[in-house]
Formats: C-alpha cells, sequence, structure tokens
C-alpha cells in the first residue's frame, strides 16, 4: 500500500478523545497514510521532536486551547510541516484544513471526516520551500524528496530503514540522537521488535559509509543513542 506523504513519513494524529482518533484510524489507513495517534499533548510534543513525521492533524478542540499552542510552537521551532486542523468544537463531518503558514492561517475547506484523505493529500502537494530538500555533512548528501544518498557525489544504496536512521543522523549532525527517536523514525511509536534490531541497521549503515570513505563517522554513545560526527585523528571509533 501507498504511503502518500512526500518523505514517506508518518502523519501524526493529536485527537481529543480515542473515537475521534479511531475514526481517523479508519479513514486515512485504508487510504495508505502511515499514521502515529495520540491523545496526549505531551506525548505529542515528544515524538514531534524527532522531526520524523511528514504532516500533523491537530483537534483544536483540546482543553485550553492546548491543540493550536501544539501547532504554534511547531511553528515557533521552524517546523513547516503541512497541518489539518479539526474543527472546535469537534462535529464528525466537520473538520479544517489549515495552510502551513502560522499564525497566518486561512481556513481552505470544510469537508466530512471521509474526505480527510483528499484533503491531505491536497495539502502534501504543494511543496513547502522552507523545508530543507537535501541535507549535507561532511560529502554525506540526502535528498529527501528522492529518498537517494550520495557520498562525495556518488550514490550510496540503503534500505529504507538505513535511510531514515541517516535521515535522523543528518539531521541533527555532531549531536546525540537518542536510540528511541531513531526507533520512531524508522518504525513508528512502540515498535514490537528485537532489542538488537536498531544496533544491526546502524552497523549496517556504518558498514555502507565506510565502504564509501567515511569509515567511523556514525558513532556510538554507551547507554544514550549514536551521533553524526567527523573524528579527529586522535578518537577511537565507539564500537
Amino acid at each position: 500500500m501507498e504511503t502518500p506523504t512526500s518523505n514517506g513519513h508518518p502523519v501524526l494524529v493529536l485527537a481529543g478523545d480515542r473515537a475521534l482518533a479511531e475514526a481517523l484510524e479508519s479513514e486515512l489507513s485504508e487510504a495508505g497514510f502511515r499514521l502515529d495517534l495520540t491523545t496526549d499533548v505531551a506525548q505529542a510534543q515528544r515524538r514531534a521532536s524527532c522531526q520524523c513525521h511528514g504532516a500533523f492533524i491537530v483537534d483544536v478542540s483540546l482543553a485550553e486551547g492546548a491543540g493550536y499552542r501544539f501547532v504554534a510552537d511547531l511553528r515557533e521551532a521552524g517546523r513547516h510541516e503541512p497541518v489539518l486542523l479539526l474543527s472546535a468544537p469537534y462535529a464528525p463531518d466537520d473538520m479544517l484544513s489549515v495552510q502551513r503558514g502560522w499564525p497566518d492561517w486561512q481556513p481552505v475547506v470544510r469537508e466530512g471526516l471521509h474526505d480527510a484523505p483528499q484533503v491531505l493529500r491536497a495539502l502534501l502537494r504543494h511543496e513547502q520551500p522552507n523545508v530543507a530538500r537535501r541535507l549535507h555533512y561532511a560529502g554525506i548528501s540526502l535528498d529527501r524528496v528522492e529518498r537517494r544518498v550520495c557520498v562525495d557525489g556518488r550514490e550510496v544504496r540503503l534500505t529504507p530503514a538505513e535511510w531514515d536512521i541517516l535521515e535522523q543522523l543528518l539531521l541533527h549532525a555532531e549531536h546525540v540522537v537518542e536510540r528511541q527517536t531513531l526507533m520512531t523514525a524508522v518504525w513508528g511509536p512502540a515498535p514490537d521488535l528485537q532489542s538488537n534490531a536498531l544496533d544491526v541497521h546502524v552497523g549496517h549503515l556504518r558498514r555502507k559509509l565506510a565502504e564509501a570513505g567515511r569509515k567511523g563517522v556514525v558513532e556510538t554513545l554507551r547507554g544514550q543513542g549514536y551521533m553524526l560526527r567527523v573524528q579527529d585523528d586522535g578518537d577511537e571509533q565507539a564500537a
């Protein structure tokens, strides 16, 4: 089944209640969207921090304007992914899709939930110029639209999991990326995996980068996560 976000990432859904979350899941999953569902604002904030979502759906009927604040915080942090707002007070056949600009947003359509896939696709079709299409570090280049990776101009073929891991490392180059952040980026929240699944994929990524001339660029921080960093000559590669 297709994944209709331009970068292949899931859509984070912050719903006011479980019934709404399940209704959206029914409509959007059937249309091929990968979803990351939650009804908890704090949890949505933590998940959004990994920068591994292609779009957001936010219920603005949340108490005390929490939905609006969640989107405002995204924009203030420089996030430009498309956002679809559910109208408040929520009615089963009402929703608002909202342009990316915040707070200068305009309601562009009111449709029933059954039209959510079409509305979301329409938002995703409009490229946002402020979102970096390419990420670069130390001669490593990642194209987020073509899902293509090059080292010094030569293509390196990665699996989808390796690609997602490298994207997170490039987004946070020279900073530690926690294991949970990487796992969420690759497999979504609460993945049912063997404990060493992430390490196996990082090992494969590390080997491919080494073969392309970037040996030791992926560093292991024991008990924390991984970091993309060009090491000094005196540094030793972490196991």
